[in-house]
């Protein structure tokens, strides 16, 4: 055996029980986050579902598809229509209606929005399965969030467009600028340079918006501890994650909390 071997096995191991227990404990700490929204209004509950194209992220959109796909919760409507085909069709209508005007509002240029909402419509007038009907919001949801992503990302070169979605898709966990250097084949300092040329952030910076960011979604949609929501996004501390918060925001997380009361 090679020397080095075992302490190579042995760490692999350490990173898959670690992330198995990160997965776990962030599929619990999600279902309590959303135990205590249950009782929330319609108008909330819809507002949850168009901060995820705000956020443009797709990963952790799937992420909110899948537990809403379990829970079956999607807007509600009140009745358009004595015909069940015709309820399904109108309240699809009304929710890509939604996700466009919110996309614009965030920044995806008109025309492009446009374009996606006309698709969907347009698919939806062909369609005559209720269940299709209903899964059509559930993808142009999706589409949306897919969508704001790659617009945001869409001038960065190949190498800084794969860190930043990789930033997206592992939001959950510590990300190093070592990681990321090693994930395109670059030395940290010249991925460093590239990234504030294309982005103006560092690698640390974008890392820290984006966890910020999304710790601001949370925020507005749930009542979390600072602690939870510091876990939730590997915050080193939760008063790391405070100080940070105030620094990005003017509040601190508790400040920016009680303005919902």
């Amino acid at each position: 055996m090679r020397p080095g071997i075992f302490e190579e096995k042995s760490n692999n191991h350490l990173k898959e029980v670690t992330a198995k227990i990160r997965e776990r404990y962030r599929a619990s700490t999600y279902a309590q986050l959303e135990e205590t929204a249950s009782g929330d209004s319609n108008r909330v509950k819809e507002k949850r579902f168009l901060s995820f194209i705000a956020l443009g992220n797709a990963v952790l959109a799937d992420e909110f598809l899948a537990r809403a796909y379990n829970k079956q919760e999607s807007f509600r409507f009140g009745v358009m229509s004595t015909s069940s085909i015709q309820q399904a069709r109108y309240a699809t209508v009304a929710s890509v209606t939604l996700f466009c005007r919110t996309a614009i509002d965030n920044g995806l240029p008109e025309n492009l929005a446009y374009s996606i909402s006309d698709s969907y419509l347009l698919h939806l007038d062909e369609t005559e399965s209720i269940e299709e009907i209903q899964f059509l919001s559930l993808s142009a949801f999706r589409e949306y969030c897919q969508v704001m992503q790659d617009w945001r990302l869409q001038s960065c070169r190949k190498e800084i467009k794969q860190c930043c979605e990789y930033i997206l898709m592992h939001i959950h966990e510590p990300i190093s600028l070592t990681e990321l250097a090693e994930l395109v084949n670059l030395s940290p300092n010249h991925l460093s340079a590239l990234f504030l040329k294309e982005t103006s952030f560092r690698p640390t910076e974008y890392i820290r918006a984006q966890k910020l960011n999304y710790a601001r979604y949370i925020l507005d949609n749930y009542s979390p501890t600072i602690a939870t929501l510091a876990n939730l996004l590997a915050f080193p501390s939760p008063s790391a994650f405070a100080r940070q918060f105030k620094q990005q925001y003017g509040l601190t997380p508790t400040e920016y909390q009680r303005r919902k009361e």
